[in-house]
């Protein structure tokens, strides 16, 4: 319930900006093996697919704003050494991204410039 609570105040401030968020998932470093989880990306991209679900299904957030990635154990915050670092890696992080859409979803920059990416659209706003 805290962290629904948390999520869910979190979500009131970012709905009234247009910026697009990325829902980050990682775990630490303790190998994982099941049948729901073969591996530390499964259950990472897990934990931010079910934030992106519980703030696009709960109305929260818009889902044409949200992204879910999962990075495993390769973004540790705090080394793995002790039980209380690995339990600061098991995380999810909302990330919001400086690129911006207009109402054709063509991506727009708050400065007005643009940072070529080398991609097909042709720029990015420096992500």
């Amino acid at each position: 319930a805290e962290a629904s609570d948390t999520l869910i105040r979190v979500a009131s401030v970012l709905k009234d900006f247009p910026h697009q968020i990325r829902v980050e998932g990682h775990t630490d470093n303790v190998p994982i093996h099941t049948k729901e989880f073969p591996t530390n990306w499964e259950l990472s991209a897990a934990r931010a697919l079910n934030i992106t679900r519980f703030l696009t299904e709960g109305g929260y957030l818009p889902p044409e704003r949200l992204g879910a990635s999962g990075y495993g154990e390769f973004h540790p915050i705090a080394s793995n050494d002790t039980p209380e670092e690995r339990s600061q890696n098991r995380r999810v992080e909302l990330v919001i991204l400086k690129a911006l859409k207009d109402e054709e979803g063509k991506a727009i920059t708050p400065s007005g410039t643009c940072v070529p990416t080398g991609l097909p659209v042709g720029c990015e706003s420096g992500l």
